[in-house]
């Protein structure tokens, strides 16, 4: 139930507080939020349900089409589910929580962030042509390295150590 509150707070933020005070842009904490929930999850089956559910609803209000941000959403799971069986990514990510353990788990968001931008671009922006998915990712990178990583570490803190369940 905190989770739910804890989203409801970014998408607040996200969608309404930061563009009013900063303009226009793209502030992705609900979607580091979004990713950082998988990671973090340690029954993968049924929090991947809620953060379905989640991404539907941060569709909804966001206004964007049905399966806009799901599509993406859906291939970085995988992604990420595909890295976890090889890795063991997740409980890397649980059991430190020394600075190092911090500094792993924000370059996991940060990445994760920048595939699900990859497969968003790739899938609306750039037609499917990744030569022009390519181009667009890297403009979108470099204009939002800073903002992915405050956010990346800001949920990283969060989630190791506020929300951390023994």
């Amino acid at each position: 139930m905190s989770l739910f509150f804890l989203f409801i707070f970014f998408l607040f933020l996200d969608d309404l507080l930061l563009p009013a005070l900063l303009g226009p842009g793209s502030f992705m904490a609900t979607q580091i939020f979004i990713l950082a929930v998988i990671a973090y999850s340690k029954n993968w089956k049924n929090l991947a349900l809620w953060a379905l559910s989640l991404v539907l609803i941060k569709e909804f209000i966001s206004g964007s089409g049905t399966g806009t941000l799901l599509l993406p959403f859906l291939m970085t799971s995988i992604f990420y589910l595909l890295l976890n069986k090889f890795l063991n990514i997740r409980d890397n990510l649980l059991e430190n929580s020394s600075f190092s353990g911090l500094l792993i788990s924000t370059f996991t968001l940060v990445l994760f962030n920048f595939v699900y931008s990859w497969f968003f671009i790739f899938s609306y922006a750039g037609s499917y042509n990744i030569g022009l998915t390519w181009n667009y990712w890297t403009d979108f990178l470099i204009s939002s390295l800073l903002s992915t990583i405050g956010w990346s570490v800001s949920i990283s803190i969060l989630f190791k150590y506020v929300l951390k369940t023994k």
